[in-house]
């Protein structure tokens, strides 16, 4: 759907935080999915809560962290990130597999939006719900995302783990580079 379109049905009285019957996916979801930031002001310039829930947890923000796949599409998902944190997205917010957008972030290699994750607050230390750290999505990004360096986007002051220090953050992690 253009914005323009979405702008029309908004002025003819569409419900921005309407979710779908089944999964409760709200528009403010989807376009986050999509690094559609257009959309994403519109929606919230209109209410859309940043901080609504699919049925399994998810927020915008979790979407567009776990979206942010490709470096190509990096600028997109870290504009649409900026316009959640700023509209009140917690960025401490655990969704499906208890995965934090930090989570996502760390895992997709994507260390810009990592790094305005963790200036919000983020927490790199929680465990999602298979156990495993921002850091240790990080390092199992590290051979698809390696021109990236994905094990430096949580080594930053206060995040918990020192990049001199192999062992990673509970002194269980090796140098996936060798």
């Amino acid at each position: 759907m253009s914005s323009r379109c979405a702008e029309l049905l908004l002025a003819h009285g569409a419900q921005v935080n309407l979710g779908t019957r089944e999964r409760q996916v709200t528009a403010l979801h989807v376009a986050a999915r999509q690094g559609l930031v257009s959309h994403v002001e519109l929606y919230l310039h209109h209410g859309a809560d940043p901080s609504q829930r699919t049925h399994q947890g998810e927020t915008p923000l979790n979407a567009a962290a776990a979206a942010a796949e490709r470096p190509e599409d990096a600028e997109r998902f870290l504009a649409v990130a900026e316009r959640l944190l700023a509209a009140g997205a917690d960025p401490k917010a655990a969704g499906r597999k208890g995965h934090t957008p930090l989570h996502n972030a760390c895992a997709n290699g994507h260390h810009e939006l990592a790094r305005l994750l963790l200036r919000h607050g983020a927490d790199a230390t929680v465990p999602n719900s298979a156990g495993d750290t921002p850091m240790d999505c990080a390092l199992h990004a590290v051979p698809e995302y390696r021109e990236q360096r994905p094990e430096e986007t949580i080594a930053t002051p206060g995040a918990g783990w020192d990049p001199r220090d192999t062992r990673g953050p509970a002194g269980t992690h090796r140098d996936p580079r060798g």
